[in-house]
């Protein structure tokens, strides 16, 4: 799904299954290049808009 978003998004690297050492399933993602979304300022211009909504209307598709 990743190549037909117009975004960029973390795609899976590896995955392991759960364990006695570590009883869950895990992922390790490639990094996203940019700032985390937590230490980003809020954009409310037109172009984060139009970039949130083709992204929503890709994932639609």
């Amino acid at each position: 799904m990743a190549p037909r978003l117009p975004l960029p998004v973390p795609t899976p690297v590896r995955t392991g299954e759960p364990t006695a050492v570590f009883p869950r399933p895990w992922l390790v993602a490639a990094r996203v290049p940019g700032q985390p979304g937590d230490r980003a300022s809020i954009s409310r211009d037109h172009h984060a808009a139009n970039s949130l909504a083709g992204f929503l209307r890709a994932l639609l598709w």
